[in-house]
């Protein structure tokens, strides 16, 4: 499954411009002979690592910035017209979707995404499914897998119709679309998210008149991710370009 994974981000995109490779049979056939996170393929100990179902992964923004930016070398290459510019962006979709069984998530990875990692975490240990794992309609995670597209590539797919932009992150001037998700945070908070190495610079606005700033979900994934590992007393795990 895992391998399979691995393969298929590393190929999809190398082939003909009229779509997604199809390997032909269950994409998690076969077993591994060593764990790997399944958004970006780093070699982990299942132990250390977090389980998520796919429900999980396909409504995260963020993982599909992280997913699509890995690619972007080789769109930018072929250098696609917009219309095989939608059948890869709506093969991954799809593939990404349909994927039928958990997905192990290491430390790095899990700041894409808002979830209980003690929970994750004993699923992982123990090699069981999660709830509500099993594929997701590609129509369910559409707005967010065309989110992360425009992040990366800074446009629109055509094939999703695009939410009226409700505001932007202060923090990362991410647009924040209406119906989206986002919180607030304060001066003693932004002093907290700094002292652990979550913002390393000012925001890029100034505060709301009622003296906070908004932020995406992108960011708040982040912040929480970095202070649970704070509070447990982790290090911080190095990053990886």
């Amino acid at each position: 499954m895992r391998r399979f994974r691995a393969r298929f981000r590393g190929r999809a995109l190398s082939d003909t411009p009229g779509g997604p490779a199809d390997p032909g049979g269950s994409p998690h056939d076969g077993k591994p002979s060593a764990d790997v996170c399944d958004s970006c393929s780093v070699k982990l100990d299942r132990a250390q690592g977090y389980y998520l179902a796919t429900a999980r992964i396909v409504m995260s923004e963020s993982f599909w910035g992280s997913h699509f930016a890995r690619v972007r070398g080789i769109v930018d290459t072929f250098n696609w017209d917009e219309r095989s510019d939608l059948r890869k962006f709506d093969g991954m979709l799809r593939y990404v979707a349909g994927s039928a069984t958990p997905w192990l998530i290491c430390e790095n990875c899990s700041e894409l995404f808002l979830f209980d990692r003690d929970e994750a975490r004993s699923y992982a240990i123990r090699a069981a499914d999660p709830p509500d794992t099993g594929p997701v309609d590609p129509g369910e995670c559409a707005t967010q897998a065309a989110a992360g597209w425009e992040h990366v590539f800074g446009r629109w797919p055509a094939s999703v119709q695009q939410p009226e932009v409700a505001d932007s992150c202060d923090l990362c001037a991410k647009n924040i679309y209406r119906g989206e998700f986002a919180g607030s945070v304060g001066t003693t908070q932004l002093d907290r998210f700094r002292a652990i190495g979550a913002i390393e610079g000012p925001p890029l606005s100034p505060a709301r008149p009622n003296g906070t700033w908004l932020v995406c979900r992108m960011c708040l994934n982040r912040f929480l991710a970095q202070m649970h590992r704070a509070a447990q007393g982790a290090s911080q795990p190095p990053r990886r370009s």
